[in-house]
Formats: structure tokens, sequence, C-alpha cells
């Protein structure tokens, strides 16, 4: 007989090998045989959430948390639910707890997401900026700040911060197609048909001429 920690572990391979209705089946074997397992209901959790079934995967997380109040991932992983169901102030309160309980945890880029889709500009930048310092080499960061500053209007800012997004990941269509916009708005029309069209370059079927860059990609 598998003993609980080989079941969960079983449902940890699954996910990893991206068979999410047998990591979930096997999460709930561990759950049904030892009922105050936090770990089990958090990474059941975690596996809803993948299969986009928010809702659920809250109901887990819940449990995870009910049974262990300084779960930090389980708080973080919540936020990251509530986020996708467009329960922004929620998921920044997840945020915040996760962090109160383990400052490691590498939130605040999603926080600034949050922020940023509550039209919280200020807040959104300065989340972004702490995810910079704790990671100089998050590219997509560097791009959602420039976004922020290109969203109030700041294209100088958004120029330097697309800039180095662009130095990180040379072969982002998205990033240049950008930067091309910043540009535009600043009138300087030449370095805009430069970006834009390297953005053709890297990525001639999705890229839909003038098309700025949605929230989903932010």
């Amino acid at each position: 007989e598998m003993c609980i920690r080989d079941i969960h572990k079983s449902g940890l391979k699954l996910f990893e090998q991206e068979s999410y209705e047998g990591a979930i089946l096997d999460y709930g074997k561990a759950i049904d045989l030892d009922p105050d397992f936090a770990d089990a209901y958090n990474d059941r959790g975690f596996t809803y959430y993948f299969l986009g079934k928010y809702e659920k995967a809250i109901l887990d997380y819940n449990k995870a948390i009910n049974l262990d109040s300084d779960f930090a991932l389980a708080y973080n992983n919540r936020g990251f639910a509530y986020y996708a169901l467009g329960e922004y102030e929620q998921s920044i309160e997840d945020y915040d707890r996760a962090l109160e309980l383990d400052p490691n945890l590498a939130v605040a880029y999603y926080k600034g997401l949050s922020h940023y889709a509550l039209g919280e500009y200020e807040h959104a930048i300065e989340d972004y900026s702490t995810a910079i310092k704790s990671d100089p080499n998050h590219s997509i960061a560097y791009h959602s700040r420039g976004f922020v500053h290109a969203s109030l209007g700041q294209y100088q800012q958004a120029i330097q911060d697309y800039g180095m997004a662009i130095k990180l990941n040379p072969n982002s269509a998205l990033m240049y197609n950008s930067r091309g916009f910043a540009y535009f708005n600043l009138g300087q029309y030449e370095q805009a048909i430069l970006d834009h069209s390297k953005s053709i370059r890297l990525n001639p079927v999705s890229y839909t001429h003038l098309t700025l860059p949605t929230n989903r990609e932010v």
C-alpha cells in the first residue's frame, strides 16, 4: 500500500508531466487519507488553476490556509487565482500576506499586474521596480513598467524601459512593437518604423499592424 507522501509525490510527478487530471486524482487520494494535508490542497489548487478552474482552485487554497495560516505559497497562489477572476483587490491582499510570511517570494511583479488592472499606475511602477531590483534580468518587468509609463504619457521613460527589456530579450517582437509606439507618440517616426519593421521580422505571422499590446500581454 502506497503511503500518503508517495501518493502526493506521484501527483507532483504527474503535474510535471502535464497530466493534470491524473495529478488531481492523486492529490484527492492523499487528501482522503489525510484530510489535514495542507500541501495536497495547495498543489491540487494549483493544478485546478492551470486548468482554468479558478473557483475550485480558491476553495482548495482556502482549505490549505485554514489548515496552515502561515502557508505563504498558498496565499501567493490564491492571489494568482483571484487575479485571473478579475478580483484584483483580493489578489493584492493575498500577495501582501504572502510577502509578510516569506519576503523572498517573487510576488512584486504580479502585484504590479493587479495594480495596473485597477488603474493604480504609480503603485504598479513601484511594484515593477521592486521586481527589477530583486531580479535585474526580469525583462518582462522592464517591459511592463515601460507600458505603464506609456499609459501615463511618459514616453521617454517608457523607451528607456523598453530598451532594457530588448537588451535582455532581443528576440521579442512585442517589445520592439511597444517601443515603436512610444517613438511614434513622440513624433520620432523613423525610429518607430525601424522598431515596427524589426517586430514584423521577428514575428511576421501574429503581428498586427499598429496593434497596441493588451493588458494580458503586460
